[in-house]
C-alpha cells in the first residue's frame, strides 16, 4: 500500500495547525501534572481523569498533525483476523504484538528502525520494554489487576471506568517495527480489543481517541459473524464517527461443507462467496447502514486473509501482483492458470457476474464511480483505501477533522477549568492562605515564649510557698516548747533515764508536731500548684500569648505532686539528739569538789558511755543533781533542738521540693512549647505545601484556559484559511459519547 505524496496545502495546514497546538499542548501538560500532585484524595480526582484524556488524544492529534499521520484503526471480533489484515497491509509479523494478551486497549502499529515496545497508562505514565516478553509478562501482570478491579466493582454493584478508578490501567500499547510500506505511506495501524468480551467499555471509551481523528476504520467479520445483531449495531456506531467504514468479510477458501451423500463438497464461500454479501445486504434494515452502501461510505470486500497475509510476508510486499488479464477468474478457484490474487482469493464471483463488478469501478469525469455492491480481493480493498486516503476528500476531511478534534478538546478543557471543583479549590487556597499567616503569628509568638524566663515568677511561687509553710511553723513552735518544757517538768519527777526522756518524751513530741507541719506543707503545695499555669503566676501578654497558642501549663504540678507527697509524707528522720544529754546542766555537790570531780566526771559516773544513758535516774538524784536554774536551761536547749528538727526535716525537705519543681516546670514548659512550635512548623509546612501546590494548579489551569481562547483564534483562522466550506464546529458536544464507566 502506498500513498501518493500530501499536497502542498496540508503541508502548509500541519505546519500551522502543529505549531498552533504546540502552546496549548505545553499548557495542558503542566496543568494536568499539577493537578495530578494535588488531586489524590480529593474532588479533583474527576478533573484529572478528564484533563488526562484530553492530553491523551491531543497527543494522538499533535502527532498526526506534525508527521501527517494517517491512522487505519481496524475493529472486529475477536479472532475475526484483524491481526492477519495488519500482517497483510504492512507486509511484516505485526502478529507479535497484536497476539498479546487481550487486554481492553488499543495498539498502535507504526515503522520503526528497530523493534519497540512501550504502554501508556490512564494516568499518563509512559514505560518501555526491551522485548516482546517483557512486554508480555507485564500485561498479563497488569490484566489480572485490571479482572481484580472488575471483580471488586461487580461485587459491589458500582460502576468502573479506569479512567477514574484504576488510572494505573494500560491504556494503550506502541509498537514500532521495521516496515516500509507503513513509512512510506505515512500509515500507523490501531488495533482495537476484541468486540462482544466483558473487557471492552463500549465503542464508546474505544473509538473516542479517533472522533474526528480517523477519517476512515476498517470492520473485520468472519462470515459466521457477519449476521450477528451485534455487527449492524456496531456498523450504526461506526458510520456516526467516520466518514469512511470498509467492511473486510473474512472468507475461508478452503472450508467444506456435508453433502447430502455424505461427502465433503465445497462451502458457499469457496462456490459463491457473493451471495453471502447480497445477503448481508438484503437483511440491512437500517435506512442508515442501507444509504451508507448506497453512498460508498460503507465499502464491503470479500478476503481470503490468512492466505493474504500468507502472500504479504512471504512475497515481503503488501500487495499482490496486479492480473495479467481483465478476464473474470475461474469461480471454483481449481483453475491452475489462477493467479495470485486468485491463490489468495479462490472464491471471487462466478464468471458471468464479474462484468457487472467491474463495470461499477469505471469512473468517468461526470460519474464518479460509488460500487454499490462488493468488491471482491485484497488488492481493489488496498486501492479502494489508497485512492480514498489520497483523495481530495480525505484532505479536506483530515483538516476539518482535525479543527474539529481541537475544538472539541478546548470545550472540554474550558468545561474543567469552570468545573464546580474549581470554585472549591479557589475556597481552599483561601482557606489555605488564611491559614499560613495564621500559624506564622504563632511560630513568631513561640520564637519569643522560648526566650521567656520563667525563673520570675517561679521565684515568686517559691516565695508564697515558703512563707505560708514558715508561717506555720512559726505558730506551732511555741506550743511544741511549752510542750517540751511540761515533758522535761514531768520527766523530772519520775525515775525515768535520759534516755526515755530523750527518746519517748522529747523526740516523740517533736516528730509528732513535725509530722503535722509537714501534712500541712504539702497542703500549702497543692493549694499552690494547683492554680492555673501549676501555681505560676502567668499575666499580661505572656499569659495572651500562652492562649492564642492553646498551651497550658495547668497540668504541670499534677506530674510532680507525686513527689511531693512521697517526701513531705514520710516520717521524719530527726536530727542527733545526743547532744541533749550533753546539755543537761547538773549540779556538783560539796564531795564532788572535794574529790575534785569536774562535770564531766559526775556526768560519767551518772549516765555511763551510752548517750542517752538507759540508766534509770531516780527523782532523788534528779532533786541533787539538777537545779531549777539548769532546768530551764535544759528546756531552752530542748527548744533549741526543736528549731533545728523543724528546720532539718521540714524547711530542708522543701527547699529541696521547690528547687525539683522549679526545675521540673521549666523543663516540660520548655518542652510544651518545643513541641508546639514542631507541630506548628509541620502545620504551616504542609499547609504552604499544599497552598503553593493548590496555587500552582491554579495558575497552570488559568495559563491552560488562557492558551485554549490562543488556540481557539488560531484554530478558527485555519478553518477560514483552509476549509471554510466545511462544517467544523457543529459537534454537539452533548451527544458525544461519553467515557463509558461499566463494562
Amino acid at each position: 500500500m502506498s500513498v501518493e505524496p500530501i499536497r502542498v496545502e496540508l503541508e502548509s495546514f500541519c505546519q500551522q495547525f502543529s505549531g498552533a497546538l504546540q502552546p496549548f499542548s505545553e499548557a495542558l501538560d503542566q496543568g494536568t501534572d499539577s493537578l495530578r500532585e494535588a488531586a489524590e484524595g480529593t474532588s479533583l480526582q474527576s478533573l484529572l481523569s478528564g484533563l488526562q484524556d484530553n492530553r491523551h488524544r491531543l497527543k494522538i492529534l499533535s502527532d498526526k498533525a506534525s508527521q501527517q499521520n494517517t491512522y487505519l484503526v481496524i475493529f472486529g471480533p475477536l479472532k475475526s483476523g484483524k491481526s492477519t489484515l495488519m500482517n497483510a497491509i504492512s507486509g511484516a509479523y505485526v502478529s507479535e504484538v497484536t497476539s498479546l494478551p487481550a487486554y481492553p486497549c488499543l495498539v498502535y502499529v507504526r515503522e520503526g528502525e528497530s523493534h519497540g515496545f512501550s504502554t501508556t497508562a490512564f494516568n499518563g505514565d509512559r514505560k518501555e520494554y526491551a522485548s516482546r516478553d517483557e512486554l508480555h509478562g507485564s500485561l498479563e501482570a497488569a490484566h489480572g489487576a485490571l479482572a481484580q478491579k472488575l471483580r471488586e466493582a461487580d461485587a459491589a454493584g458500582t460502576p468502573f471506568n479506569p479512567a477514574q478508578d484504576f488510572t494505573e490501567a494500560v491504556r494503550r500499547i506502541d509498537f514500532t517495527m521495521p516496515a516500509p510500506y507503513l513509512r512510506e505511506s505515512g500509515t500507523i495501524l490501531v488495533d482495537t480489543p476484541g468486540l462482544y468480551t466483558k473487557m471492552k467499555y463500549s465503542y464508546g471509551q474505544l473509538t473516542r481517541e479517533f472522533r474526528d481523528t480517523a477519517a476512515c476504520a476498517v470492520f473485520v467479520v468472519k462470515t459466521d459473524n457477519l449476521f450477528f445483531e451485534q455487527v449492524f449495531a456496531e456498523f450504526a456506531d461506526l458510520l456516526d464517527v467516520f466518514s469512511r467504514v470498509f467492511l473486510v468479510v473474512n472468507i475461508d477458501s478452503s472450508k467444506q461443507d456435508l453433502g447430502p451423500d455424505g461427502s465433503l463438497q465445497p462451502s458457499l464461500e469457496q462456490r459463491d462467496p457473493k451471495r453471502i454479501i447480497e445477503a448481508f445486504e438484503n437483511l440491512t434494515v437500517s435506512a442508515q447502514i442501507r444509504s451508507a452502501i448506497d453512498s460508498g461510505r460503507l465499502r464491503i470486500y470479500l478476503i481470503d486473509l490468512l492466505q493474504t497475509a500468507t502472500q504479504s510476508l512471504q512475497a515481503g510486499n503488501p500487495v499482490p501482483p496486479e492480473p495479467t488479464t481483465n478476464q473474470p477468474q475461474a469461480s471454483d478457484g481449481d483453475s491452475e492458470t489462477d493467479t495470485d490474487e486468485a491463490a489468495a482469493e479462490p472464491t471471487e464471483a462466478p464468471e458471468e457476474e464479474a462484468p457487472a463488478a467491474e463495470s461499477s469501478t469505471a469512473a468517468t469525469p461526470s460519474e464518479p464511480a460509488i460500487p454499490t455492491g462488493p468488491r471482491l480481493g485484497f488488492d481493489n480493498f488496498l486501492e479502494d483505501l489508497t485512492d480514498y486516503l489520497n483523495s481530495s476528500e480525505y484532505i479536506v476531511e483530515f483538516m476539518a477533522d482535525s479543527l474539529r478534534q481541537a475544538d472539541s478538546i478546548l470545550h472540554e478543557v474550558r468545561e474543567s477549568a469552570r468545573a464546580p471543583q474549581i470554585a472549591e479549590l479557589r475556597a481552599d487556597i483561601e482557606s489555605l492562605e488564611a491559614k499560613t499567616d495564621a500559624t506564622g503569628r504563632q511560630l513568631d509568638t513561640l520564637a519569643q515564649l522560648r526566650s521567656y524566663e520563667w525563673s520570675g515568677p517561679l521565684d515568686e511561687l517559691s516565695a508564697e510557698i515558703r512563707q505560708q509553710v514558715t508561717e506555720h511553723s512559726g505558730a506551732v513552735l511555741p506550743e511544741l516548747e511549752k510542750a517540751l518544757h511540761g515533758e522535761v517538768e514531768a520527766w523530772t519527777m519520775s525515775d525515768e533515764s535520759m534516755q526515755h526522756l530523750v527518746e519517748n518524751r522529747v523526740c516523740a513530741k517533736i516528730g509528732e508536731v513535725c509530722q503535722q507541719s509537714r501534712r500541712r506543707a504539702i497542703e500549702i503545695f497543692d493549694r499552690a500548684c494547683h492554680d492555673r499555669n501549676g501555681g505560676v503566676r502567668i499575666e499580661g501578654e505572656v499569659s495572651q500569648q500562652l492562649q492564642s497558642l492553646n498551651l497550658s501549663f495547668d497540668d504541670i504540678y499534677t506530674h510532680f505532686q507525686g513527689t511531693v507527697h512521697e517526701h513531705l509524707s514520710a516520717g521524719a528522720e530527726l536530727p542527733d539528739s545526743s547532744g541533749l544529754q550533753q546539755a543537761l546542766p547538773l549540779r556538783r555537790r560539796f564531795l564532788d569538789y572535794l574529790l575534785f570531780r569536774s562535770e564531766d566526771r559526775v556526768r560519767q559516773r551518772l549516765f555511763g558511755s551510752e548517750n542517752p544513758s538507759e540508766r534509770p535516774f531516780t527523782t532523788k538524784s534528779k532533786a541533787k543533781r539538777l537545779s531549777e536554774e539548769g532546768i530551764r536551761e535544759f528546756c531552752g536547749s530542748v527548744g533549741d533542738y526543736a528549731r533545728q528538727c523543724n528546720l532539718t526535716t521540714l524547711q530542708e525537705a522543701l527547699e529541696n521540693l521547690l528547687r525539683d519543681y522549679r526545675e521540673a516546670f521549666q523543663a516540660d514548659a520548655r518542652q510544651r512549647v518545643e513541641a508546639r512550635q514542631h507541630e506548628l512548623q509541620a502545620e504551616y509546612n504542609e499547609a504552604k505545601a499544599q497552598l503553593e501546590l493548590r496555587q500552582k494548579v491554579l495558575h497552570t489551569l488559568d495559563a491552560l484556559e488562557a492558551a485554549a481562547d490562543e488556540l481557539e483564534s488560531k484554530v478558527g483562522h485555519l478553518q477560514h484559511s483552509f476549509v471554510p466550506h466545511k462544517a467544523v464546529f457543529e459537534l454537539d458536544y452533548e451527544k458525544e459519547p461519553p467515557a463509558d464507566s461499566s463494562t
